[in-house]
């Protein structure tokens, strides 16, 4: 039940972005954009949420700083694979 609301705000977005003149929009585009996303937000709120605030980890007690940072990674890894395929959906 937690995924219906992303879902279906996801749906909503590639509707209204289809509908824009100068933009062009296709499957990989959406793709690349939600990974994006997503990785911007596992970011903010791992910057936020697990180092500056501290209110929780990813994973606490030991090793907890090496699974805060692996968190990091994976969300910057999320928006540069989601560029790449935004990027070659245009060259295309």
């Amino acid at each position: 039940m937690g995924w219906v609301i992303p879902c279906f705000g996801l749906g909503a977005n590639y509707g209204q972005a289809g509908r824009r003149q100068g933009v062009l929009w296709s499957s990989k585009t959406f793709i690349g954009s939600t990974l994006m996303g997503a990785g911007f937000f596992n970011l903010t709120e791992g910057l936020i949420d697990h180092e500056i605030l501290g209110i929780y980890h990813v994973k606490p007690g030991q090793n907890q700083l090496a699974w805060d940072l692996g968190f990091l990674v994976l969300g910057m890894v999320l928006v540069v694979v989601g560029w790449v395929i935004i990027i070659r959906e245009r060259i295309d």
